[in-house]
């Protein structure tokens, strides 16, 4: 994905003015100036973390509701006309209970319907596309009231399955901003937190048990990584340093400009380059805009040029579906930019890559991608992301995305109103 640059400065202004009328007759002009402030840190601190690659470690704890039913009594015998020896008489059998039925027990979290806690094995067994989504139900107005650098006081973790069923995991650290590190083998994962003063704390959490260790942070690439985990691709102009463990070996690419699209499989990446330096985010035919596929195992590429009208993937955002193909955010060359100085790619939507050939999806409501906001499900696709051009004051929602049939079911929701529970903060899946 494409990054912010200074340009943008005066359309965030607008958007950020436009949000405080439409708020003049709630909160006093003291407290927005809060808000804003406390928002700002929070999102400064979680940029700044992942650009670093910075890891930490997550509290998380599976909830199970266990039951069985008391043993059936035996049939009593039938009646004898036959005379018995007397016996001692023994103490009489208590009636069978009816069988206890499963828990029905929810959690309630604010800004969610009641959910059910996840059980272990939906944590350990967690299928391709599940999501762990870190979740507040602070608002905007709560932010205000405390250490305008603390971050939200109560923060959850969620199981969001790929069918669209939402579980409740455990509430995660005070101030948590930042999930990742979800290793679904040993049922573990992390959490960054931000405190008062700007620090921040790194917590290993066992998923089954709770038992909480704080740890030092972890580097995490974000560079694009191959889908079998073993190398990352750095794309710098017209070379790709391909990094496998301690091997290092570089690569030409074809065209003076190239960045990383993302990998269709475990030795192929797309590319997306141009004859000069593009002038916007949004790439002019003249810049000569073309798709590659670089193979990794022998160097060759091929190359296909793209024209006005045509689909592009922004940097970094792709992700294999696993058949050969790449879903990325995309824009469109020679999109009209209403005069802007610098191209926004928000709100753009998502085009699907089989080899050099890419199509447009149908429209997702979320127009940017949080951190790890692409996660690809079997026949779906899972989007997390703020709706439309994100300002400082725009909460975030999750959506999944049916590549057969285009519809698109809302996962979790967005809440716009700021005395109401801010919501998505993070997002990741299993590695």
């Amino acid at each position: 994905m494409a990054e912010w640059t200074p340009d943008l400065t005066d359309v965030l202004h607008t958007a950020e003015a436009q949000r405080e009328a439409a708020l003049a007759a709630s909160p006093t002009e003291a407290s927005v100036a809060s808000v804003r402030t406390a928002v700002r840190a929070a999102r400064t601190r979680r940029t700044a973390l992942a650009v670093t690659g910075t890891a930490a470690a997550v509290l998380l704890v599976g909830g199970v509701v266990l039951w069985s039913p008391r043993a059936p009594v035996p049939p009593a015998a039938p009646a004898s006309t036959v005379p018995q020896p007397t016996r001692p008489t023994a103490s009489p059998t208590p009636a069978a209970s009816p069988p206890v039925a499963p828990s029905t027990a929810t959690v309630e979290v604010g800004g969610l319907p009641p959910m059910l806690s996840a059980a272990p094995d939906e944590l350990r067994d967690a299928p391709p596309g599940t999501v762990l989504a870190l979740w507040t139900p602070d608002t905007l107005l709560d932010l205000a009231d405390g250490a305008p650098d603390a971050g939200h006081r109560e923060v959850h973790l969620l199981l969001v399955r790929p069918d669209g069923e939402v579980r409740h995991v455990v509430r995660a650290p005070d101030h948590a901003v930042t999930v990742g590190g979800w290793d679904r083998a040993a049922a573990s994962a992390s959490v960054i937190t931000a405190t008062g003063g700007g620090d921040s704390e790194s917590i290993a959490v066992d998923l089954l048990t709770g038992a909480t260790t704080p740890v030092p942070p972890s580097a995490e690439s974000l560079l694009p990584t191959s889908p079998d985990g073993t190398t990352t691709a750095d794309v710098q102009g017209a070379v790709v340093r391909l990094r496998a463990g301690a091997d290092e070996r570089e690569l030409e690419l074809p065209s003076r400009w190239c960045r990383p699209a993302g990998w269709s499989d475990a030795t192929h990446l797309l590319l997306t380059c141009f004859d000069r330096e593009p002038r916007t985010l949004v790439p002019a035919e003249a810049d000569g805009p073309a798709l590659v596929l670089l193979d990794t195992v022998t160097g060759g590429t091929t190359r296909r040029a793209l024209v006005t009208g045509d689909v592009v993937p922004t940097d970094r955002t792709g992700i294999p579906l696993g058949d050969g193909s790449v879903v990325a955010q995309v824009d469109v060359v020679g999109r009209e930019v209403d005069g802007d100085a610098v191209a926004r790619v928000c709100g753009t939507g998502l085009g699907r890559f089989d080899g050099l050939v890419g199509t447009p999806l149908p429209a997702v409501p979320a127009g940017d991608l949080v951190h790890r906001g692409l996660v690809a499900a079997p026949g779906r696709v899972v989007v997390a992301g703020p709706p439309g051009c994100p300002t400082d004051l725009t909460a975030s929602g999750m959506w999944a995305l049916d590549l057969a049939t285009g519809r698109v079911d809302e996962l979790l929701p967005v809440h716009e109103d700021p005395a109401a529970p801010f919501g998505l903060l993070s997002s990741t899946t299993w590695r």
